[in-house]
């Protein structure tokens, strides 16, 4: 009875470990996207202010 209880806890700790390392994978993946968003974020007023400059008059009738 003693071994089956070791037993039953060897496995809740190996659920355990497994969770965190898909908690560990899932952050690491949030963590790329928000590296992205923010790399966007800052270049975004350098890409605007080509998309305004490639539109003006001047630009467009060339």
């Amino acid at each position: 009875m003693e071994d089956q209880g070791v037993a039953i806890r060897l496995g809740g700790i190996l659920l355990s470990w497994k969770h965190s390392a898909q908690i560990a994978q899932q952050a690491s993946e949030a963590s790329r996207r928000i590296r992205d968003c923010a790399q966007s974020i800052r270049y975004a007023p350098q890409a605007i202010h080509t998309a305004i400059s490639d539109t003006t008059p001047d630009k467009i009738y060339k």
